[in-house]
């Protein structure tokens, strides 16, 4: 380990499988590669990439500088904020997100997430694994893909933008979308309410939405695909219109 109120690393450093713990705050100009594991207990200030095997785990708030980032590592776990600098954030494994992550381009992550904090982007999001949630989250970009299934465990989950849904979303209390929502999956359900600013496409033959009550502000395009309701309470259409919808109940 190195103890130091602030640890520089202004070259590369080569891990050789073995780990690197740093009490106090790290500032990364150079790549680290080959690591095991590697903990930062204080703040972390990255402005090169961190790769290993191992847990990667930073107990301070993190903060990106100079461009793009990758964190490679079998888990990432963002125990705090995370401050970019417009550049892209991508987590070539799992991620435990902790606290909120803002001022990022693309946010990315190929393993599955644990999302506990929101995640605000210029860009697209990119959940290529399952994801659950672990309190009530805003996803904001231009467009949030969801690959995976989703399991809200009761928390709410906001999308400001555009919503890929390619994957059932299932357990969660409130759902909304404010831009338009392309559902490629069997169903999104929870127990509150739904609520959709733009157009809904469905891309599968059959879709279920379902919950408290649904809001539909623009519509729904069912592209010949079969929809149901299956809400509890009254369907709101705002001045929106259903079409293409081969069976509706």
């Amino acid at each position: 380990s190195l103890t130091a109120p602030v640890v520089t690393t202004a070259s590369t450093v080569a891990g050789g499988g073995r780990s690197l713990a740093v009490n106090g705050a790290a500032v990364v100009k150079a790549g680290i590669t080959g690591l095991l594991d590697y903990t930062v207990n204080g703040t972390a200030t990255l402005e090169a990439n961190v790769g290993g095997t191992g847990i990667q785990t930073y107990l301070g708030p993190v903060v990106l500088k100079a461009g793009d980032r990758t964190l490679t590592a079998a888990t990432v776990n963002l125990t705090d904020t995370v401050t970019g600098s417009n550049g892209s954030l991508a987590i070539a494994g799992a991620a435990v997100v902790g606290g909120d992550i803002s001022g990022i381009n693309n946010f990315q992550v190929s393993g599955t997430t644990s999302l506990g904090g929101n995640v605000t982007g210029l860009g697209t999001q990119t959940y290529t694994a399952a994801v659950t949630l672990t309190d009530n989250v805003t996803l904001t970009g231009t467009t949030v893909t969801t690959d995976a299934a989703v399991s809200g465990a009761g928390f709410d989950l906001a999308v400001v933008g555009a919503a890929v849904v390619n994957a059932p979303i299932s357990g969660v209390d409130d759902y909304s979308v404010t831009g338009s929502t392309t559902v490629n999956a069997g169903s999104i359900s929870g127990t509150g309410n739904q609520s959709y600013g733009g157009l809904v496409s469905l891309g599968v033959a059959s879709v279920t939405l379902s919950g408290a009550t649904p809001t539909f502000s623009t519509g729904v395009n069912g592209a010949n695909n079969d929809l149901t309701l299956n809400f509890t309470g009254t369907t709101a259409i705002d001045g929106g219109t259903f079409t293409n919808i081969a069976a509706l109940t």
